[in-house]
Formats: structure tokens, C-alpha cells, sequence
């Protein structure tokens, strides 16, 4: 179709020895070579029950594997996962120790797993691996999803803020939009999301 595909999102699991992922991974590898199509990596596991060096063992596994295609991988924080913080991806790419890894940073994410953690820090931190980023209209203080995922329109989320916090930090990358299980017509929220981080120029 002619489109520019930036990244997609796939990942694994720790378990309790070793970790173990989806196949398809790395059938898609050979297909995304030359394109500059980034894996967003996730990461499930127990931070109770599993490892950094385990976590360590299987980006490491992935990152090369795709290393031999050309392509780059971004650890993705999410909810309830053993990366679940914007510091957790850090530590492990750095840990990792490979040149196609970075992090990526999620708003929707950081907002409801690490609300009170400062943001220009953090990112900061993260700067040298920063080579993703989502955002969505957010209600400061929210805790759903509904509250924490909308249009970049609407919400409270000060965006102008993130936005210079991320040009402080030297962030060149595309910023995307976090539109899961928002309702309505896809088209229109898309449009709305673009014109509304537009203006914020």
C-alpha cells in the first residue's frame, strides 16, 4: 500500500527458567528489512519471581536476531509486565549491551504506573535510548484507561509540556498515537489527535 510502517508492537514472557515468545517474530524480520520499522518489545514476567538477567537473556536473543536484518528493537513499558517503567527499559538496555536497543516511552503508562516519578527526569535518564514515544489525551490523576486514553485533545495532560520536555531532552523521533479502546470513528480521532499536538507548535 505504499505506507510508511514505524513500529509494531510484539513481545515475550519470562518463565520460571528461560522465556518464551511468539514465533512470528522472527518470520517477520526478513520482511522488514531495509524499512526502518522498529519492534515494540514487551516484556510479561513476575518482578518477584524473575530476573534482569533473564530479562537481559531474552532481549539479548531477539535484538540479534534481528540485528542480522537490519532492524531496531525499543523496550516498551507496560502495565502489570516486568518492564513496567520508562527506568526498568533503561536499566535493561543498558544491561543488554546491544546497539539496536532503545527504549520507548508510553504517557498512558508512565501516567498510571509511575504517576508521581518526575518526568523530566526520567526522560532525561532515558535520552541516550530514547527512540520512540506514544502519547494520548490523559486526565492527570486518572486510573482507567478511559481516563488515561483519549484523543490528544482532550484531557487535562498538559501535552505542550511533554512536548518541550522531550525537545529538551534532544528527542527527534516520531511520536505516535495511543489510541487503544477509544470509541468513535478511528479517522476522525486520528485527525483530531494530529491537529491538536499540531498546534502545539
Amino acid at each position: 500500500a505504499g505506507l510508511k510502517l514505524y513500529s509494531f508492537y510484539v513481545g515475550g514472557r519470562l518463565e520460571a527458567n528461560g522465556h518464551s515468545y511468539n514465533p512470528a517474530i522472527l518470520s517477520a524480520l526478513p520482511h522488514l528489512e531495509g524499512r526502518d520499522t522498529y519492534l515494540e518489545l514487551y516484556l510479561q514476567g513476575n518482578k518477584r519471581n524473575n530476573t534482569d538477567e533473564q530479562a537481559v537473556a531474552f532481549v539479548q536473543e531477539i535484538a540479534d536476531k534481528a540485528k542480522a536484518y537490519g532492524v531496531k528493537i525499543v523496550l516498551y513499558p507496560h502495565t502489570g509486565f516486568y518492564i513496567d517503567r520508562l527506568s526498568d527499559a533503561v536499566r535493561i538496555a543498558r544491561k543488554a549491551k546491544r546497539d539496536n536497543i532503545g527504549v520507548m516511552f508510553n504517557l498512558c503508562h508512565f501516567l498510571r504506573v509511575e504517576p508521581k516519578t518526575d518526568l523530566a527526569a526520567a526522560l532525561k535518564d532515558a535520552a541516550p535510548f530514547l527512540w520512540r514515544v506514544s502519547t494520548s489525551g490523559a486526565e492527570i490523576g486518572g486510573t482507567s484507561w478511559g481516563q488515561l486514553i483519549q484523543t490528544v485533545d482532550r484531557g487535562n495532560y498538559d501535552q505542550a509540556a511533554l512536548r518541550a520536555q522531550l525537545h529538551a531532552v534532544g528527542f527527534q523521533g516520531p511520536v505516535g498515537f495511543q489510541c487503544y479502546a477509544i470509541s468513535g470513528d478511528s479517522k476522525t480521532n486520528l485527525q483530531r489527535s494530529i491537529n491538536a499536538w499540531k498546534k502545539l507548535k
